[in-house]
């Protein structure tokens, strides 16, 4: 769950989001938090992709287009995030917040 974005150069656009299901990244479904630190650890991506959700939806709610599930705009948004910036905002970010950590102590997690 995205509870909301704590603003920052890095995510510009992406500031008054809150509330939505994160349901992939970078295509691959996102089973824990864990799953989400090990899979951005381990990509080698210039950009970190994460698929959210705007409205619950499963089988019965996606939109069908040609006998086929689309994954319309009512449903879903891709928001895309340079992961050097990221990776460079992070302890500037967690500072401005007073943040301790990246992740809590249970979520192995460093860039």
């Amino acid at each position: 769950m995205l509870s909301n974005v704590l603003a920052s150069s890095s995510n510009v656009g992406y500031h008054n989001l809150g509330g939505l299901v994160l349901w992939a990244f970078d295509g691959v479904e996102v089973f824990s938090l864990q799953h989400l630190a090990t899979m951005i650890e381990s990509s080698k991506n210039q950009y970190l992709e994460f698929l959210l959700l705007l409205k619950p939806h499963n089988s019965f709610t996606r939109i069908k287009k040609n006998g086929k599930d689309d994954s319309s705009s009512d449903y879903e948004m891709l928001a895309v995030l340079d992961r050097e910036q990221c990776k460079k905002k992070d302890p500037v970010i967690r500072k401005n917040h007073l943040i301790m950590g990246a992740c809590s102590p249970d979520i192995d997690f460093d860039w």
